[in-house]
C-alpha cells in the first residue's frame, strides 16, 4: 500500500505529463490514499474540537428556530460562517460596544422606585468592583442599599448620595469597557471553561 507521500508524488508525476493518460490501478490507489487521509484528518479535527462542536451544534439549533427553517436551508450555516470569518479583534470590539451600551441604560433605571432587581444589583456590584472594593465589602454595601431602598421612598440615585464616587460612576455615560479589558475578560472566561472541561475528563 502506498504512503501519503508516495501517493502525492505518483499523482504529481501523472499530471505533469503533457499528454492524456489512462488511469491505472496505481493511480486509483494513490487517489484513494489521499482521500482516506483527508477523511481521517476531518474526523480527527471533529474529535479534538469537542467544545467547538458543542457550541456550533447549540447555536445552529437556535438559528433553526430563529429563522424558522430546516437543515435544508443554508441561512443558519451562512450566519455561523459569517461569524467565523470575522477577525477576532472585530468580535471583541462588537462585544465592547454592547457592554458599554448596557452601561448607558443604567442612569434611566436609577430614577425609578420600588425593589431593586437583579440588573440594578449587578450594575452596582460591578461599579463597586471597579472602585477596588473586595467581594465581601461589596456584598455588605449592596445589602445596605437594598435594605435602605425597602425602608424609604427614595430612588436609587438619592440613596447613593452618601456614596458620591459610586453614584457618579453609575450616572455617567463614560466608556467603562475598553478593548483590552474585554479581551482579557473573554480570555479568562474561555480558559476557565476549557480547564473545567479538561478536569471533567480526568478519571476519578
Amino acid at each position: 500500500m502506498m504512503t501519503l507521500k508516495q501517493s502525492i508524488q505518483r499523482l504529481k508525476w501523472r499530471f505533469s505529463e503533457k499528454k492524456p493518460f489512462a488511469a491505472n490501478e496505481n493511480d486509483f490507489e494513490a487517489l484513494n490514499t489521499i482521500i482516506d487521509f483527508c477523511a481521517s484528518i476531518q474526523k480527527k479535527n471533529y474529535q479534538e474540537q469537542e467544545l467547538f462542536a458543542k457550541l456550533y451544534i447549540a447555536y445552529y439549533s437556535n438559528l433553526l428556530k430563529f429563522y424558522d427553517c430546516t437543515v435544508f436551508d443554508s441561512m443558519p450555516k451562512k450566519h455561523i460562517d459569517g461569524i467565523l470569518s470575522k477577525p477576532l479583534f472585530l468580535l471583541i470590539e462588537e462585544l465592547k460596544e454592547q457592554l458599554n451600551l448596557s452601561e448607558k441604560y443604567l442612569p434611566i433605571e436609577l430614577s425609578g422606585k420600588g425593589p431593586l432587581d437583579h440588573i440594578h444589583i449587578a450594575h452596582i456590584k460591578a461599579a463597586y468592583n471597579r472602585l477596588g472594593y473586595s467581594d465581601e465589602d461589596i456584598d455588605i454595601k449592596v445589602k445596605k442599599i437594598v435594605d435602605d431602598r425597602k425602608k424609604s421612598n427614595k430612588d436609587l440615585a438619592q440613596l447613593l448620595e452618601e456614596h458620591e464616587e459610586l453614584r457618579n460612576l453609575l450616572l455617567t455615560n463614560t466608556e467603562v469597557w475598553n478593548h483590552q479589558k474585554v479581551a482579557d475578560s473573554v480570555e479568562t472566561m474561555i480558559n476557565g471553561s476549557i480547564n473545567d472541561y479538561l478536569i471533567s475528563k480526568v478519571p476519578a
